[in-house]
């Protein structure tokens, strides 16, 4: 068989093993993968995976992956993600945060184009409480795709806490004309239009 199928198999073999919590056999058939195809970014990511040890620096082995842009941010984000939960629960880890931090950066570096990058970088400001970097993180989701409601109620909700009330009221019109079916853009835009004392 051609490398291609035999990689392809091996992928799908691997991410079964992984979904029925095989892990010694998806480590292998990952191993095996990488051997046929040494740049396959899943199998880059999931030898990371197998091999961190889930302290503060394991996070630093994702580094060479996010900083390729040839790996898709959808697998990137995979491993992300996981670690705006660990911020949550472990506040007092700030090696941690920091190494997400920089990864955020990173993963905004290597793909500018992509609200994806963005978000998760404004997600990971607002949890390490930095409300304006992670505002004009989510403006940019917004100036890359307008067309996601959640970058535009986490611009509303930060703009809400930070008391940019006319602002906040200007983003609310928008969102409301975009999503005339949201009911949270009208109730952003109503607080603020209050707080402005826009009675009209």
């Amino acid at each position: 068989f051609p490398v291609t199928i035999q990689s392809k198999y091996r992928k799908n073999l691997a991410e079964y093993y992984q979904s029925k919590g095989d892990m010694t056999n998806a480590g292998q058939s990952w191993e095996m993968l990488l051997k046929m195809a040494p740049n396959d970014p899943d199998a880059k990511l999931a030898m990371i995976r197998k091999s961190s040890t889930g302290n503060s620096t394991a996070i630093l082995n994702l580094f060479p992956v996010f900083e390729n842009p040839q790996v898709p941010i959808d697998a990137k984000l995979k491993e992300a993600i996981p670690y705006l939960d660990k911020i949550k629960k472990n506040s007092n880890d700030t090696e941690l945060a920091k190494n997400v931090l920089d990864l955020g950066k990173t993963l905004c570096q290597t793909h500018p184009s992509d609200p994806k990058a963005f978000s998760f970088l404004g997600a990971v400001l607002y949890l390490e409480k930095q409300p304006e970097a992670a505002l004009e993180a989510y403006r940019q989701c917004i100036r890359l795709n307008p067309n996601v409601f959640g970058a535009w109620e986490n611009t509303l909700s930060i703009l809400e806490e930070l008391t940019l009330y006319p602002e906040m009221e200007s983003i609310a019109a928008q969102a409301i004309e975009a999503f005339p079916n949201q009911p949270r853009a009208y109730l952003y835009f109503g607080i603020a239009a209050i707080e402005n004392a826009h009675f009209d």
